[in-house]
């Protein structure tokens, strides 16, 4: 559609330190690609609940992400629902908000995104 994203600079001091979608540096276009650079721009993100704990991690294959510690964004991509067969479709977000009505269990928001219904 005549779009440019770019993402980048990243927080982890990789080198190249953006990439441009649909570019040769990129890769596949795929939820995998581009939830992946979409962590690496959020790599230092603080947990606000603990000092001790990542504020964000990567679930390889997984939606949603599972076993996440309070405070913390779990994001990372699956293969299913595949109606476009494209490798890696899913694209996924998890945050764990901990325990927000004193119930005794942590809360969570959650976000799936199918890239083959773009």
């Amino acid at each position: 559609m005549g779009l440019e994203i770019k993402f980048g600079p990243y927080q982890d001091g990789r080198k190249p330190d953006s990439h441009t979608c649909n570019t040769v540096s990129f890769g596949s276009l795929n939820a995998d690609s581009v939830t992946y650079r979409t962590y690496l721009q959020f790599y230092n993100t603080k947990n606000p609940i603990s000092n001790e704990i990542p504020g964000i991690v990567w679930s390889n294959g997984s939606c949603p992400p599972q076993n996440l510690k309070p405070g913390q964004i779990g994001m990372g991509y699956a293969h299913k629902s595949n109606t476009c067969g494209m490798a890696g479709n899913m694209s996924c977000i998890r945050v764990n908000l901990g325990d927000t009505n004193s119930d005794g269990n942590d809360d969570y928001l959650s976000k799936e995104i199918n890239f083959c219904e773009f």
